[in-house]
């Protein structure tokens, strides 16, 4: 096992290839564009486009997950639990997002393809929530009131305790859209009423449609979202890379945006990538990919924003020695000082399983 000091964060890592998994136990097969949601102790992943035992590909309709109280090193085997025999999603999915209600024991998968495993057919229901009850074990189509925005992909949600906020993203034919729709809207689902609400937002300036970003909610209700590309109108004209000193924010008590200019060691244009919020107010920002066509990493891999300096929104950008490839569309979840960086896609390999662990101070 390798340790390597990344100024105050500590990484952890250990790789799996699919040629290496030869053990008993379960271990899942490489995919990306994977879903994952904490609840309680148990790290939950679903779906996402990975290879089926027959090597085609496509939308997994996958559910396994990682019981974070079990005792485990990564250099070991990592006790997965899949529960896909007994409560596979009703379709596969992937660059879907996912969300959890506490008070109803319920996680909600949303957005992004859906598609029928035995006919293949994309976005076969107009469904765009399925709801898995975490007790029994069970999926269900929940009854939502209000008016449903369009099926999208490439967008991230934010959620507190009673709402989801879902910003931009894009739709096309794989969406089941005629045309490619890139959105700025702002979407609510009230979770505890499960009805969309139609919402009316204001600010000196507002964004212009985008996607590919991250969207991480401060304890403050602010919602920050990092990265990705926008477009001038909604038809995807004159698509850039969005500048990461350039950052959105959207106020969930006031309905308002605001644009602010980051400070501090700029890291480079990026999608694919992962952001997590540590205690502090620090948001983490790793890997993804500067270019859709060629493919290339973006640098540095890892970058840090902090929300709470002063002045506010300053970036540092910490060295990394002996870190694993640059991944993107991978999965990245905080657990208490320990981030989970799960499976996602090598910016010049594919499909690639990695599982790696960094543990933030």
């Amino acid at each position: 096992m390798i340790f390597t000091y990344i100024s105050h964060v500590l990484l952890l890592c250990i790789v799996f290839s699919h040629s290496t998994a030869y053990v008993e136990s379960f271990i899942p097969l490489p995919r990306y564009s994977v879903s994952s949601i904490l609840v309680d102790s148990k790290l939950y992943f679903f779906g996402g486009w990975g290879k089926n035992p027959d090597e085609s590909e496509g939308c997994q309709n996958s559910v396994f997950y990682l019981d974070i109280l079990s005792s485990f090193d990564t250099s070991d085997n990592i006790p997965w639990i899949d529960l896909t025999s007994i409560a596979a999603l009703p379709v596969g999915t992937c660059w879907q997002v996912s969300a959890h209600d506490s008070q109803k024991n319920s996680i909600y998968i949303l957005e992004g393809l859906m598609v029928n495993n035995s006919s293949n057919q994309v976005n076969v229901s107009d469904t765009l929530i399925y709801s898995f009850d975490t007790k029994i074990q069970r999926w269900s189509k929940p009854i939502i009131s209000g008016i449903a925005p369009p099926r999208r992909m490439e967008l991230q949600i934010s959620q507190d305790s009673s709402s989801i906020y879902m910003f931009g993203g894009l739709s096309k034919p794989l969406t089941g859209s005629q045309n490619i729709t890139w959105f700025s809207d702002m979407n609510i689902l009230d979770i505890k009423n499960l009805s969309w609400l139609i919402v009316v937002t204001s600010g000196l300036d507002l964004p212009p449609p985008q996607a590919d970003f991250t969207a991480t909610i401060l304890n403050n209700g602010m919602i920050v979202y990092i990265g990705g590309r926008q477009v001038t109108n909604a038809y995807g004209s004159e698509i850039s890379y969005k500048q990461m000193d350039k950052i959105w924010t959207y106020d969930t008590k006031k309905s308002f945006w605001n644009l602010i200019v980051a400070s501090g060691t700029i890291p480079g244009v990026r999608t694919g990538h992962s952001a997590v919020l540590a205690m502090d107010g620090r948001i983490i920002v790793y890997g993804g990919k500067e270019n859709e066509e060629l493919l290339s990493p973006a640098t540095p891999d890892l970058a840090v924003l902090d929300t709470a300096s002063t002045p506010p929104f300053q970036w540092s950008t910490p060295k990394a020695f002996n870190a694993p490839p640059i991944l993107a569309h991978h999965s990245a979840t905080l657990i208490g000082n320990v981030m989970i960086i799960a499976f996602g896609k090598y910016i010049t390999l594919n499909y690639s399983y990695v599982f790696c662990i960094s543990y933030i101070f």
